[in-house]
């Protein structure tokens, strides 16, 4: 961004948008400490995660965020047609595992 309101808002932007699906991210955690007042004010130092720990790891309920995922991914016109031009071997491989 062209300033530091301007980049929080784009990067809270990503972390709400992205989708990734079968795995446990941190996007949410990441959103909350770009909404933090003192991170958007600047007002932050290397200990700042531990000083606001207990504020940044308030429980969140896992189901609210599948729900919200879930209903990106239905209504995301332009994800539906990104999956359609996803290469053959992709599809072929299936819900392998690492």
């Amino acid at each position: 961004g062209r300033n530091r309101a301007e980049a929080i808002a784009r990067g809270r932007r990503a972390a709400q948008d992205y989708v990734i699906l079968g795995v446990t991210t941190n996007l949410a955690y990441l959103d909350t400490i770009l909404d933090h007042p003192k991170f958007r004010s600047g007002d932050v130092s290397t200990g700042f995660l531990a000083e606001e720990a207990d504020e940044l790891n308030q429980d969140r309920d896992p189901a609210t965020t599948d729900i919200l995922a879930a209903a990106t991914v239905l209504s995301d016109a332009r994800l539906v047609k990104a999956l359609e031009n996803v290469p053959e071997i992709y599809r072929l491989m299936g819900n392998w595992r690492n």
